[in-house]
């Protein structure tokens, strides 16, 4: 299913459960597709708040999923990326001027990878 172009709540039905990426009005077009009973959890935080009231209202569980890191997460993250064991990619740079164009870059919802901003 291309999800740009086709509307896939009209394509499919009765699943178990969406992990949803995107957000937005992706979270509200994806709880169409789920059973009662089914299950979203939404990974990015914008519009994804009331998410647990409104799959409840509709017989689903909706759920965020937020990540809190602490120092020691951060330390082995880098050295992984310091050793090549895993590698980041980054989408675009933009200087701290141009900080509006990276967030409309951001909120297109099509950015892969990390956008930087230089200070």
């Amino acid at each position: 299913i291309d999800y740009e172009n086709e509307a896939f709540e009209t394509m499919i039905h009765d699943v178990d459960f969406v992990l949803d990426c995107i957000g937005g009005s992706y979270i509200d077009r994806s709880m169409k597709v789920l059973r009662r009973g089914g299950t979203i959890v939404t990974i990015p935080s914008g519009g994804a708040e009331g998410i647990e009231e409104k799959a409840a209202a509709l017989g689903l569980t909706g759920a965020r999923f937020m990540v809190q890191s602490d120092g020691d997460n951060i330390r082995e993250l880098a050295g992984l990326l310091g050793s090549g064991i895993i590698r980041s990619y980054i989408s675009a740079i933009f200087p701290f001027d141009q900080i509006h164009a990276a967030h409309l870059q951001i909120e297109t919802g099509k950015t892969r990878g990390k956008i930087v901003v230089t200070v």
